[in-house]
Formats: structure tokens, C-alpha cells, sequence
């Protein structure tokens, strides 16, 4: 993705924003931009978006007493103040758009009802190719975004389990307390697919497997809904991954089924033996 020729962008009269954070907001600008090209998303909600990135770090360099003044709560982190201040500030200030509002209020934090604005807006912030922890990989996860949808719902939970984790860290709390990152130490990529009907079995195997430090980028519904037994397909590399993800499902049968199209380590297709046995419970 290109770095040169960064967009302009419109911030507002009030922000509070040093030059370095400013070509950061640029660079979340264009990869916002060239995401919505790829997508085909519409003129009124590529302005959203533009209105959201432009007030998402508008307060990031403003005294402390504006950002208390603005967000008080700010869940008890200090340095998570400047969304919900620059969205309290943009609402005072006119904007109206509850999504627009929602994706500045929350950009650190994440939220689960975002929509297409607050999802995109998370992302590129997370995976601008300015980030000092970007890496390889992630610049393959930033140009397949616009050509795999359901990488914005599956991504997004990553992240935000990532973000959570590292802002309990530098508020104080105590490593004990703090949840594991998921893909801090193990860089592995993995999908989990429902292919049962027990509703939230998916969910409930993807939280199981984030918690114990594995990255799940995406979990869903498979196509088929009557598979006996889980399979646990590895898509590229050797088995490490694999066994590892066994071990904490304590189920399924690990098969050889190499597709590096899919930027995946693994997929989890879940079976009715993990819910009879009631190892994951939705």
C-alpha cells in the first residue's frame, strides 16, 4: 500500500493535534479510502467515514483539563480520553451521525454495534503501514480487508481483545487481571466455522481459543450444518499451530488441507462431538 501522496484531511477549528499524529490521521485517511474504492462503498458513507477519521485523534494533544472536562469517566483510563472527548466535542459542535459519533467515541476500545464506519475506522487505525508494530503481516491483513468482508467482523474482535488487553496493562491494573493478547506470542492465524446448529457454538469456541492466547480472525457458520466430527485443517505451515488448537478445544482431528489463498495457519470446522461432550459451551 502507498505511503506517498497521503490525503488531506478536514479537521475541525478545535482539534489539538501535533504534526506526527496528524500523518498518522492521514495515513488511517488513505487506507479508509483506497478500502472503500476496492469495496464500492457509497459516496454518503465514504463522507461518513471522513468525518469520523478526521475526528477520531482531533483531541489526542489537548490539555488534560479539556479531555476531563469532556470525558470524565473515559473507563477509568486516562489516556483512552481524547475519543469520547472528541466525540462529546463534535456532538456539541453539530455532528449528528450516531455511527459517526460511535466510531470516534469507541476507536480504542472497540464496540460491538458499529457499523460499516466504526468497524473501518478501527481497522485502518490498527493497521496503518505508519504503526511502529507493523509488520509483514499485517500488511497482508491490511490489503485483504476490502476483498474479504467478513475479515472486518472477524479482525475487529482481535483487535478489540488486543486493545482491551494492553490498556488494562498501562492503567495500572495487575498482569494477573490483564486478559492474554491474542497473537502476543503466538503468531498464528486461525478461522472457526460452525458446522453444527447448536447456536453460539462458534462464538463460544473462539472466545475459548483468544483467551488461551490464539489469534481467531474470523469465526461464522460453515455451509454444512451436520458434521460429526471437528476437523482441524491446516492451511499452511506444519502442524504446531494445529496441535495447539487441539489441545485447547480438546477435540477434532487434524487434517492436511493446504490453501495459502486464505492468509490462514488454520480452520476449525466444528462437529457435534465437541457439543455433545459439552467441551465448549455456547
Amino acid at each position: 500500500m502507498r505511503t506517498t501522496d497521503l490525503p488531506s484531511v478536514a479537521f475541525p477549528n478545535w482539534a489539538h493535534i501535533k504534526k506526527k499524529r496528524q500523518a498518522h490521521v492521514r495515513r488511517v485517511a488513505q487506507v479508509c479510502e483506497i478500502w472503500a474504492e476496492k469495496m464500492g462503498v457509497v459516496d454518503s458513507e465514504l463522507h461518513r467515514l471522513q468525518r469520523a477519521v478526521a475526528l477520531h485523534d482531533a483531541l489526542k494533544d489537548a490539555p488534560e483539563d479539556l479531555l476531563c472536562e469532556l470525558a470524565p469517566d473515559a473507563w477509568g483510563v486516562g489516556a483512552l480520553r481524547h475519543g469520547p472527548a472528541a466525540a462529546a466535542r463534535a456532538e456539541r459542535d453539530g455532528e449528528k451521525d450516531g455511527g459517526v459519533l460511535d466510531a470516534v467515541r469507541y476507536h480504542s476500545v472497540g464496540y460491538q454495534q458499529w457499523d460499516l464506519v466504526g468497524r473501518m475506522l478501527y481497522l485502518a487505525d490498527f493497521l496503518e503501514p505508519g504503526r511502529s508494530y507493523h509488520t509483514a503481516q499485517h500488511s497482508a491483513l491490511l490489503e485483504r480487508v476490502p476483498d474479504h468482508r467478513r475479515v472486518l467482523a472477524g479482525l475487529l474482535g482481535a483487535a478489540v481483545v488486543a486493545a482491551i488487553g494492553y490498556w488494562v496493562s498501562v492503567s495500572g491494573g495487575s498482569s494477573e487481571a490483564a486478559p492474554v493478547v491474542p497473537g502476543e506470542n503466538d503468531t498464528s492465524m486461525v478461522e472457526v466455522l460452525n458446522g453444527t446448529r447448536v447456536d453460539g457454538l462458534a462464538r463460544a469456541a473462539t472466545l475459548r481459543l483468544r483467551q488461551a492466547g490464539i489469534d481467531v480472525v474470523y469465526f461464522g457458520t460453515a455451509a454444512q450444518a451436520s458434521v460429526d466430527t471437528t476437523l482441524i485443517m491446516i492451511r499452511r505451515g506444519d502442524s504446531t499451530a494445529a496441535i495447539r488448537v487441539q489441545d485447547v478445544i480438546g477435540a477434532g482431528r487434524i487434517v492436511m488441507d493446504p490453501d495459502p489463498s486464505l492468509l490462514l495457519d488454520v480452520s476449525v470446522l466444528l462437529g457435534h462431538d465437541v457439543a455433545r461432550a459439552d467441551r465448549i459451551t455456547p
